[in-house]
């Protein structure tokens, strides 16, 4: 893991994204340019997790916008939760993580569905 690469990309200001990328094996899931640079840095795993696992988490007639974070301890832990719209309900996806190279502190990507795709983006890029 690239931690000043992520850094950068995480923390860059932007104003949206205008280019998406599709996930090669989940095809009903893009990402953003700013999500793209955060996983070149060193965490592709977390695109799989979101694509598969957390997406497996949106039921019909749910939420529509999952706000994921992933809390990075200093032991190199993490727990990823995935909590639908208002951030009021109990997490609706939740998973320990026993190793990460992912820097300490807390990252919040969202999530969101139209019906047809998934769109995983930063919180930069809302």
């Amino acid at each position: 893991m690239n931690d000043k690469e992520f850094h950068r990309a995480y923390h860059e200001i932007r104003n949206g994204s205008d280019v998406f990328f599709r996930h090669p094996f989940c095809r009903n899931v893009i990402f953003s340019s700013g999500v793209s640079e955060c996983a070149d840095a060193g965490c592709y795993w977390l695109l799989d997790v979101m694509a598969t696992d957390v997406k497996a988490a949106f039921k019909p007639g749910g939420g529509n916008l999952a706000v994921v974070r992933v809390r990075v301890e200093p032991d190199s832990t993490a727990k990823l939760e995935a909590t639908f719209e208002d951030g009021e309900n109990p997490p609706a996806y939740s998973r320990d993580i026993d190793f990460t190279t992912l820097p300490v502190g807390e990252w919040v990507f969202f999530m969101a569905f139209d019906g047809q795709q998934f769109t995983i983006y930063l919180p930069s890029e809302h």
